[in-house]
């Protein structure tokens, strides 16, 4: 569990972790250089087997890879400070290791900050791009996840590193159970204005991680592997033109850059997977019909047609 000022939700995270009853457990907190008191709190809360590890604040993706030099246990999961774990979250997963899974991936839900009681279901597939980008709603064996790294300085860590571990898994296994409660937060880096743009190129760097990876590993891509990474690629950078649109002023100089530097990077990747895959963004027809009509629109520039449609519809 990685914290920085995580005061205000990590007990109420710890808790859920306690109620599994789950006792051949080490819970590692990370904190990132908090400076609100989070570090305290978890040590007068005095919760067994929990071991601090404190460092600089040095960003999610680093502060990740640090935690995994310090992995003893046989699995890992990662649990961020203000979500909760199912209380039969360890039970369940449990009954699966006699499979000798080294990547489990399984449903979530999701949770207003201020309505913890109102849950919506995330119901996803194990493939590369339906399993979800995030790294919570998955459990990985030790000698899996040390073989892979967070892209280091980023923000958008997580989705090279989990096409990467799916990749190199020999025994993938998905669990159809909601394990896993996501709090939705306006203050996160995805939904906060005020953060400088040019972060979410970060999710480049994720995906450069990503092919290097495929490189290293020489790994010969079969075409359903290519096609849901076209998938993936694809649909994350048109998510994050999305909320690049959604947030900033489309007539800033940075926001216009970055918003092209996004999109000749998708260029470069459908060269690179197969031009066929070019206008690929999900495996559902009438969504993937929605998405291209959206890419063009920002393909030709019509950026305030694009913001307006996003504004009347958060589905679209």
């Amino acid at each position: 569990m990685p914290t920085f000022n995580s005061a205000d939700t990590v007990l109420e995270t710890l808790e859920s972790v306690v109620k599994t009853k789950e006792s051949d457990l080490e819970i590692l907190i990370v904190d990132d250089g908090s400076t609100d008191g989070t570090v305290e709190l978890i040590k007068n809360k005095k919760i067994p087997n929990v071991t601090i590890l404190n460092s600089p604040h040095m960003g999610p993706a680093n502060i990740k890879n640090f935690a995994i030099k310090h992995i003893t246990g046989e699995f890992v999961c990662f649990i961020d400070s203000d979500d909760l774990l199912d209380i039969n979250y360890f039970k369940i997963l449990r009954k699966i290791l006699i499979s000798k899974p080294e990547l489990m991936i399984f449903n979530y839900a999701v949770f207003n900050e201020h309505e913890i009681n109102s849950r919506s279901l995330r119901k996803v597939s194990p493939t590369i791009s339906e399993m979800g980008t995030m790294i919570w709603n998955k459990v990985y064996s030790a000698s899996l996840i040390k073989k892979i790294a967070f892209p280091s300085d980023t923000t958008f860590e997580d989705v090279g590193f989990s096409a990467q571990a799916y990749l190199l898994s020999d025994n993938t296994i998905y669990v159809d159970e909601v394990l896993y409660y996501y709090r939705q937060r306006f203050g996160s880096i995805t939904k906060n204005p005020d953060k400088p743009v040019y972060v979410h190129l970060d999710i480049i760097k994720g995906f450069e991680e990503m092919f290097s990876f495929i490189r290293k590993h020489s790994l010969n891509l079969q075409e359903k592997e290519k096609r849901d990474i076209s998938i993936l690629v694809n649909n994350n950078l048109l998510m994050h033109i999305r909320k690049i649109l959604s947030l900033y002023n489309v007539d800033n100089r940075e926001v216009k850059s970055t918003i092209g530097d996004l999109l000749k990077y998708k260029k470069k990747m459908n060269i690179f997977l197969g031009k066929k895959y070019n206008f690929l963004f999900s495996n559902k027809r009438t969504e993937n019909l929605k998405f291209q009509v959206m890419f063009f629109l920002i393909k030709i520039r019509a950026w305030r047609t694009v913001k307006l449609i996003i504004s009347r519809n958060k589905k679209f």
